[in-house]
């Protein structure tokens, strides 16, 4: 994970880029035990569960957490064969298509963008250490830009 690590300092820096873009981790995809998260994360912390999807049985899918104006973590339960755990971290960029670009350039497994649910475009990457990342570029009418924008 260095080397991502070293790419995504390459690409974001203290400054944005001549282009004006700058990277930011936004959230953080876990596969937890939801109870252990709702008394031991939630409780404690005043973090803020702003969007929640559940399926047809009434069983949590998906949960967003605010942590803070521009940090998220995405909670969803393990599927079978899965054990619990990390899935990916997202970053949020001004442009998907060319913060993509610059990682394929640099021999990251980059996928075809796409818009998702919410409207973001979306690309999902693997870093040469087999970790999952996900670039995001919100427009304005995504669930996590207003959760952002009305974060006091």
């Amino acid at each position: 994970m260095t080397d991502t690590v070293a790419a995504a300092d390459d690409l974001a820096g203290d400054q944005p880029s001549a282009a004006g873009h700058r990277l930011s981790l936004s959230w953080l995809g876990v596969v937890p035990f939801f109870a252990y998260v709702g008394l031991f994360l939630l409780l404690p912390t005043g973090i803020v569960v702003f969007q929640a999807f559940f399926n047809a049985a009434g069983q949590p899918t998906l949960t967003y957490l605010q942590a803070s104006r521009n940090t998220f973590i995405e909670l969803m339960p393990a599927p079978a064969g899965r054990a619990a755990g990390f899935t990916h971290f997202g970053v949020h960029v001004d442009d998907v298509q060319i913060v993509a670009a610059r990682l394929r350039e640099r021999g990251m497994d980059v996928g075809t963008p796409r818009i998702i649910g919410s409207g973001s475009l979306t690309v999902a990457i693997t870093d040469p250490d087999g970790n999952r990342l996900e670039l995001s570029e919100l427009g304005p009418d995504a669930p996590a830009r207003k959760a952002m924008n009305a974060w006091k």
